[in-house]
Formats: structure tokens, C-alpha cells, sequence
């Protein structure tokens, strides 16, 4: 029970201290993001630190070995060549950035190794007679503190991996002050290490919380997706809702439309004028004011061809016209009336 619930403990501030999204979507969706963060500012800090490294090998070696000189040296431009070339393969291929956190912790690491050795250990560690001492302790850590504030701060890397950098970079300097020895005092070389300690620690934990606000921002903003393609869907669907209703109004006026416009015409039935004749469409024997104010004429039991006006003279020229419309109209009553029995 008890390891149980330290197991749970142990969880709870595992997840704490390294966030993760529990849907992987989310988490690939969170890595694209990053990705599109920090290359812009990778390719500024590679430029600055090319720029600063080449800048290095021009300035006077002062009081220190040649030996030394080219030991920093040497370091300096593997470093300043190493964060070129990985910057160039993170920009041109998208498979080479899996490799972003593993890159810069190696690159880290070789940062903070190198510049925890001052003067007098770099002259110890080459088997060189150690000179006078040059107390520059506190030079170098500052280029490590500088590093870390300045660099990992923005560089949003791996959690785990800034943590082990972290605990690499004092581990290395108090482990080469205990090796090799050290110039200053003892206990000033405490104060250091205990310094650079806290604020490299203090750089993480600033980090580890930069990271729980962006996964945040990133879960607030894919919500706001969900609840504006929400919206969006009842908007469309509201829409599609006004125009069916506006064509089953539409089509409720065309029926009554149509009726009205049967109402003024009237109803048809087949009948014999003549005894010889054949059965013609005409009006019911029923009155139709409508229709007859419409056609100025009485429409009762009158065929079919009374709505064309009066027949012209068999001679006039409108005689053709008329005789076609007058087809016409038989044609399409015809299709519209039943025949007698």
C-alpha cells in the first residue's frame, strides 16, 4: 500500500515537473508548434555565436600559454561549428529535428565541460607547468550561467535533458576544482558553485513553468477551435433551416398562387354544341365573376378559345397567328382534361 501510493506520488510529480499531453495528437501538434518557435531564433543565437567565435580567435591571449590559448580555441570552434551545422540540417530537412533535444544537450554539454576548466586545471589537464595563477573562476562561470540563462531559457528543449544539463555543468566544475585544484579560496569556491547551482536550477524551473503555460495556451486555443467550428456547424445548420423554410414558403405561395389562378380561370368540361360537331372544352355552366371581369365577356358555357378574343377574319393576316395559338391552347387543355367516357 505503501509503495503505492509513493509510486502514485512519484507520478503525480513526474507530470508535474515534465508536462505531456495524454492525446498524442495534441502532442505532435504541440512539437509543430515549437518547431515553428524556435527556428527563427535558432538562426539568429547560431549567427550571433558564429559570429562571436570567430571574433574570439582575434583577441590577444594575454597572460596565458599558447598551449592553453589553443585549447580554448580548438573547443571554441568545434562548438561554433557544431551549432552551425546542426542549425543548417534543422533548417533544411524536417527529419533532423527529432534530433533537436539531443542535439543541443550534446552541444551543451561540450559547452559547459570545457569552459568549467580555468587557466590553471587547462595547464594541470595538458601536463603543462602551471604559471601564475589568473583567478578566473569567476570568468568562466559566468560564460556557463550565460549559456544556460541565455540560450536554454528560449531554446524550449526537452525538459529531462535540460535537467541532466543543469545538474552536468556544476557537477563538472566542482568535480575539476576537487581534481585539479583550485586558485581562490576555499570557501569563495563554495559560494561559486553554489551560485552557479541555484541559478541553473532557478533557469529550469523558470522553464519547466514557460512550458506548462504554452501546453495551456495550446489547450485553450484548440477548445476555442472546437467551440467556433461549433458554432459554425449550427450556424450552417440554422441557414440550412432558413432556406428550407423560406422554399417551403416559397413553394406554399406557388400553390396558392396557382389555385388563385384557377379560380379566375375556371373549370372545363367536354361538351357537344352542335349534333354533328365534336365535343369541345368549355366553361361550366357556373357563374365566374373573376373570369369574366378578366376576359370582359360572359364565360358561361363558352369554349375553350373565348380567352384568345375575338376569331379574326379568315382573310387578315393575325388568322394564322390565331389558328396556331388556338392549337396551342386545345394541346395543352387537352393534357390537362379528361375526355368523357
Amino acid at each position: 500500500m505503501l509503495h503505492n501510493f509513493s509510486s502514485t506520488r512519484a507520478d503525480r510529480v513526474w507530470k508535474l515537473c515534465i508536462p505531456r499531453f495524454e492525446d498524442e495528437s495534441l502532442e505532435l501538434r504541440h512539437v509543430a508548434e515549437r518547431r515553428a518557435r524556435v527556428l527563427p531564433m535558432l538562426k539568429i543565437c547560431s549567427f550571433l555565436y558564429f559570429f562571436i567565435g570567430a571574433f574570439w580567435w582575434v583577441l590577444p591571449r594575454g597572460g596565458m600559454t599558447f598551449e592553453v590559448w589553443l585549447f580554448f580555441r580548438l573547443n571554441s570552434a568545434v562548438s561554433t561549428v557544431g551549432c552551425a551545422i546542426s542549425t543548417l540540417l534543422l533548417l533544411k530537412t524536417r527529419q533532423a529535428w527529432r534530433y533537436y533535444d539531443s542535439l543541443v544537450f550534446f552541444w551543451g554539454c561540450h559547452f559547459l565541460i570545457y569552459q568549467a576548466f580555468t587557466c590553471e586545471t587547462t595547464e594541470i589537464l595538458l601536463g603543462l607547468e602551471v604559471t601564475t595563477p589568473e583567478h578566473d573562476e569567476g570568468i568562466q562561470i559566468l560564460s556557463c550561467i550565460c549559456w544556460i540563462t541565455g540560450y536554454l531559457s528560449y531554446a524550449e528543449v526537452n525538459l529531462i535533458l535540460f535537467l541532466s544539463l543543469v545538474h552536468v555543468g556544476p557537477l563538472v566544475w566542482v568535480l575539476s576544482g576537487v581534481v585539479f585544484g583550485i586558485s581562490t579560496a576555499p570557501g569563495l569556491f563554495m559560494k561559486l558553485s553554489l551560485m552557479y547551482y541555484l541559478i541553473s536550477m532557478l533557469t529550469f524551473l523558470q522553464a519547466m513553468r514557460s512550458e506548462r503555460a504554452r501546453r495551456q495556451i495550446l489547450q485553450m486555443q484548440i477548445s476555442l477551435e472546437g467551440q467556433a467550428q461549433m458554432e459554425r456547424a449550427l450556424a450552417e445548420a440554422e441557414r440550412t433551416a432558413i432556406v428550407n423554410k423560406a422554399a417551403a414558403a416559397e413553394q406554399q405561395a406557388l400553390r396558392a398562387f396557382m389555385a388563385a389562378v384557377f379560380d379566375i380561370i375556371g373549370q372545363l368540361e367536354w361538351r357537344t354544341i352542335e349534333a354533328d360537331s365534336e365535343p369541345k372544352l368549355c366553361f361550366v355552366d357556373e357563374p365566374n365573376p373573376a373570369l369574366d371581369s378578366l376576359l370582359k365577356t360572359c364565360t358561361r358555357g363558352t369554349p375553350l378559345e373565348v380567352v384568345l378574343g375575338p376569331a379574326p377574319d379568315p382573310r387578315a393576316p393575325m388568322r394564322v397567328k390565331y389558328t396556331r395559338e388556338r392549337q396551342r391552347l386545345w394541346s395543352y387543355a387537352q393534357t390537362e382534361a379528361a375526355r368523357p367516357g
